[in-house]
């Protein structure tokens, strides 16, 4: 038998025109047409989309087949055929995310290192500095999602590489893979289960296979979607066909000597829109603005359920024309939510500048699952200009080795002058200077000693204001603190070859 995988096999057809965040229900039928060329007695695993308690799937075929178990919770269809065969699949799908989670029967394995989810001290040291102030496994889940989501860029080129988690974290692009793969590390790089999930998903354009995870905690499955932005509740644009420690394990098997060409089609045939589940609003939305200004947008978001959710909030700004596009000068959200708790956040832009011959009329937008208002910035050059006199830190990223460990701080400035400061880091007990030009971007780098304290403070000081942030460090004397397993094996292999070898030499010179 030969391993396929599967995300390489497929082409997508979309019928379905809504907006995957407006759906919540939806039924969605999945054609597949595997067309094998051969001779002799053929045998066809493919994976199998699976009923969960918030999916229910119908499937119907042109040849008979059995569904046996395979590893990590996936099932496949197994067909049986002589010579060349064409088998056509429709699946039909009824999928909800806000019906009750599958439970986690036993997620030991989904703790262990695997073969493209390692996870080093640059991983760990992160997230435990994005989850320093978390009161919750799942609020923890929601902020490595939302740290994911604005840090890794989506670059098509990935499709296909899979390419395991430290590199990920290295480059900061990918695909869903790669996406998914970063956020499974650092799950697990702080004690909580995780699993890939694969599927479909619809993207607003097309259906496509995708990969995101999920979460054990507090007993059940909890979906989240670094590359979409969504946590605990998904939209209903994603259908799920089979699980994994990683990408490495969503494959299938097909007889050698077998050809296969697969082709699919997928189509919503029906939808329902998000029953409302919290409240956003824009709070004190400014009536006017100035040429060249940083406006900062405060957002009023509140839970109406007796259970926690996570709101991803989307801030939508004019792109075009270029001259005339509104910079975000802040990451999109993904807010978490105690029962009934409400929120202020902030998202910052800046206006462009703006000819004094000409009043400006800029739509605002705000985009939520089932959600989106909008509003009218009127902006002129006549307009008095405001600024914020803020020095903030928007990075802080980690690179440990056998020798030593850096601490990289991004900071931002968001006024219209220089800013000039001063960051201390506790840790290491440097100070350093910073100047950064107005409205820009400036790295600072710390290195620290092996023998280091893990947690400590970091202080920014400018604008006659004082930023503090906690920082904590896991593990710095360790390059690798779980890797996969395998490699230990392969070390020891090496040992025992050296071994061997000497003692061949040692008998040919003197026996």
């Amino acid at each position: 038998m030969k391993k396929l995988f599967f995300l390489l096999l497929v082409t997508s057809l979309c019928l379905a025109q809504a907006s995957p965040k407006d759906l919540q229900h939806s039924v969605t039928q999945l054609d597949f047409s595997f067309k094998l060329t051969g001779t002799g007695a053929g045998f066809l695993k493919t994976l199998a989309f699976l009923n969960t308690t918030q999916q229910f799937v119908s499937v119907e075929s042109n040849t008979p087949f059995t569904v046996e178990d395979g590893k990590y919770g996936s099932k496949y269809y197994a067909f049986s055929f002589i010579g060349n065969k064409q088998i056509d699949l429709k699946i039909t799908a009824d999928v909800d995310y806000s019906r009750a989670r599958d439970k986690v029967i036993d997620a030991s394995v989904f703790l262990q290192p695997s073969k493209l989810v390692i996870i080093d001290s640059s991983i760990a040291s992160t997230a435990a500095s994005i989850t320093v102030n978390a009161k919750s496994d799942l609020e923890k889940a929601v902020l490595l999602t939302e740290w994911a989501y604005n840090n890794v860029e989506y670059d098509e080129s990935y499709w296909g590489k899979n390419e395991v988690s430290t590199t990920v974290f290295k480059e900061k692009r990918g695909v869903c893979v790669e996406y998914s793969h970063l956020l499974i590390a650092l799950l697990r790089s702080q004690d909580i289960p995780a699993r890939l999930v694969a599927g479909w998903v619809y993207s607003g354009k097309q259906w496509d296979p995708h990969g995101w995870v999920e979460a054990g905690i507090n007993g059940e499955w909890i979906p989240l979607d670094p590359t979409f932005g969504e946590a605990i509740v998904l939209n209903g644009g994603h259908v799920v066909f089979g699980y994994g420690r990683d990408q490495s394990d969503v494959s299938e098997s097909l007889t050698n000597g077998f050809q296969l060409e697969k082709f699919s089609e997928v189509e919503t045939k029906s939808n329902t829109a998000f029953n409302k589940f919290f409240e956003a609003s824009f709070q004190d939305f400014p009536e006017k603005a100035g040429s060249n200004s940083i406006i900062d947008f405060k957002v009023k978001v509140k839970n109406s359920l007796n259970e926690p959710i996570a709101v991803p909030l989307v801030l939508i700004v004019p792109l075009k024309p270029d001259d005339l596009k509104i910079v975000k000068l802040t990451d999109n959200k993904i807010v978490f939510l105690n029962p009934l708790q409400e929120k202020i956040v902030s998202f910052k832009t800046k206006t462009p500048v703006l000819d004094e011959a000409y009043s400006y009329n800029f739509s605002i937008g705000l985009r939520s699952l089932g959600f989106s208002v909008f509003k009218n910035l009127t902006a002129s050059a006549f307009v008095e200009q405001n600024y914020l006199s803020e020095v903030a830190v928007s990075g802080l990223s980690y690179e440990v080795s056998p020798f030593d460990a850096k601490i990289i701080v991004e900071l931002t400035n968001f006024f219209n002058e220089p800013a000039v400061g001063t960051a201390f880091l506790s840790l290491s007990g440097e100070e350093k200077p910073f100047s950064i030009h107005a409205l820009g971007k400036q790295k600072i780098e710390f290195s620290l000693p092996l023998d280091s304290e893990t947690k400590g403070e970091l202080s920014i000081k400018a604008f006659n204001k004082t930023l503090r942030q906690p920082v904590l460090l896991d593990k710095p004397p360790e390059t690798i603190i779980r890797e996969d397993p395998m490699s230990q094996y392969g070390f020891y292999a090496m040992i025992l070859i050296c071994v061997v070898a000497l003692l061949f030499l040692l008998k040919r010179l003197f026996f």
